[in-house]
């Protein structure tokens, strides 16, 4: 098929559409821009600056690089096994590592505070019973990671299944007999 000779047909209602759609998604930039011209350039690099928006930028930055890492290990450790490896059950496990994409995080969350808080969860509750009086606290930090990990995981889980279902078993085969 020769690219150049093909034509692109766009029908009017989903162009439209299209538009509008892409308009609502602008709606909050323009909002923060009109804002911002507001506030004059002294007072946004004064917010900028601030040692607030740094702290917020630099949790951002860790929280990113840890649910990252976290959730690679997962993931890739998860797809071997599912993949290269003689499972038992590899298709039950397949589908259960990749549930957590069924669930709506904000569900989940609630489902992991429910289950994980220091007093009164489910997990505490059962704990109760050999004399645990409370659990560590899921708040801050350890929860949001745990959250995040717990629901991002899937996505690499899946690119990486996919990869490793696309290679040519021929080169892992040469890699082995190489060391």
């Amino acid at each position: 098929m020769n690219l150049t000779s093909y034509k692109l047909r766009v029908s009017l209602p989903l162009l439209i559409t299209g538009i509008i759609v892409a308009s609502a998604m602008l709606l909050p930039l323009a909002y923060l821009i009109v804002r911002a011209y507001d506030a004059g350039s002294d007072d946004i690099v004064a917010i900028i600056t601030s040692a607030r928006t740094l702290e917020v930028f630099a949790n951002t930055v860790i929280l990113t690089f840890a649910v990252t890492a976290i959730s690679a290990v997962i993931a890739v450790i998860s797809a071997l096994l599912t993949v290269s490896t003689n499972l038992p059950g590899k298709r039950i496990w397949s589908v259960l590592l990749a549930m957590p994409l069924a669930i709506p995080s904000f569900v989940g969350s609630f489902a992991i505070i429910a289950t994980f808080a220091p007093r009164g969860s489910l997990l505490q509750n059962t704990l109760a019973i050999f004399g645990v009086e409370s659990l560590p606290s899921i708040y801050g930090w350890p929860g949001v990671i745990l959250a995040l990990v717990l629901f991002t995981y899937p996505y690499v889980y899946l690119t990486t299944r996919s990869a490793l279902h696309g290679l040519d078993p021929a080169i892992e085969e040469v890699s082995r007999s190489l060391g």
